[in-house]
Parts: structure tokens; C-alpha cells; sequence
């Protein structure tokens, strides 16, 4: 731990046990495998532009680079599990439990359970596996679906025990 994760640590405090929270949360007939901290790696991109001049430029250009980064990250069909997943960058806890994956927000501070954001069953799941190309500085996975499409993640923490809840998972299948 680096000294501004020891200061972030200490200004921020503890951060929920998603373990035991998630275990507590799930449905009683589910059980909890393993989580991590994500975002999607095909998020939504908008400048912030306060000249008009700008404005029309930023908005070409975000416009060009969501297609290209979306075309690489998500892929299927209009309508397929993947294409309909929210893009909008913000860091999610994704939570692998025998009966699928779910992503939930927590707000930050909160002393209130956090709600599920969205639920893949796990019979709608076909692999999840590592993308991460061989000199990157982050962790992507790929989730693939039962309709073929897929969906990128930007991992941030608990890379390799993520991976092996989600390998739990695909093989019960």
C-alpha cells in the first residue's frame, strides 16, 4: 500500500466488507462467490465545453470516439444483453454469486444498503474471462452472454479472486 492509499484510507476510512454485506443481501437460496470494483471500459465519453465554438467540435469528436471505443468493448446485436447495459463510466461493485452476476452502486459515506444497479442471470452468462492486453497498466475482462454479444470491464481490485468466483460460476453451469 502506497503512502496516498495509506492517506486515502485513513481520510476516507474503511470501506464496506462487501463479503459479509453481499452474503447478507443476496437471496437466501443464493450464495455469494466473489466481487470487485468495475467500470465499464466502453463508457460513454461527453465533453464539457463552455465555448459554442468548441461545442460543436467536442461533440463530433466525442461522438467519433464513443463509436470506436464501444465498437472494441461492446459487441451484439441492437437489443442483445450487452448493448443494453448502461455505459455511463461510473464505478460499480460487480458481485458474483451462484445464480449470476450483479452490479450494485455505493454511495459514497452512505450508512444505507446499497441496491442492486442491474442482474445477469446465470444462465443468460456464457464466459468471463481476461482481455487484458499484454502491456496494459489495468485489468479488463469480458463478460459474453448466451446471445452472443459482450461487454468490457475495467477492474480495478480483487482481480484474480474475481476471476476465479466467475469461473465457479461458468462451470456450475
Amino acid at each position: 500500500m502506497g503512502l496516498l492509499d495509506k492517506y486515502i484510507a485513513k481520510v476516507a476510512g474503511a470501506g464496506p466488507d462487501v463479503p459479509s454485506l453481499m452474503t447478507r443481501l443476496l437471496e437466501s437460496d443464493d450464495t455469494y462467490l466473489s466481487w470487485t470494483t468495475a467500470s465499464p471500459e466502453g463508457f460513454t465519453r461527453e465533453s464539457q465545453s463552455v465555448s459554442l465554438s468548441w461545442s460543436l467540435i467536442n461533440t463530433v469528436v466525442d461522438k467519433a470516439m464513443n463509436a470506436a471505443v464501444q465498437g472494441k468493448h461492446i459487441g451484439g446485436a441492437p437489443g442483445s444483453i450487452a448493448t443494453t447495459l448502461p455505459t455511463d463510466g461510473e464505478a460499480l461493485t460487480l458481485v458474483v454469486s451462484r445464480s449470476g452476476l450483479s452490479a450494485w452502486r455505493f454511495l459514497a459515506g452512505a450508512q444505507a444498503d446499497p441496491s442492486p444497479y442491474y442482474r445477469i442471470n446465470a444462465d443468460h452468462l456464457r464466459s468471463i474471462t481476461d482481455v487484458t492486453e499484454r502491456q496494459a497498466n489495468v485489468r479488463i475482462i469480458r463478460v459474453t452472454f448466451a446471445d452472443e454479444s459482450f461487454f468490457d470491464y475495467r477492474i480495478m481490485n480483487n482481480f484474480d479472486e474475481f476471476l476465479a468466483g466467475c469461473q465457479q460460476l461458468i462451470d456450475q453451469a
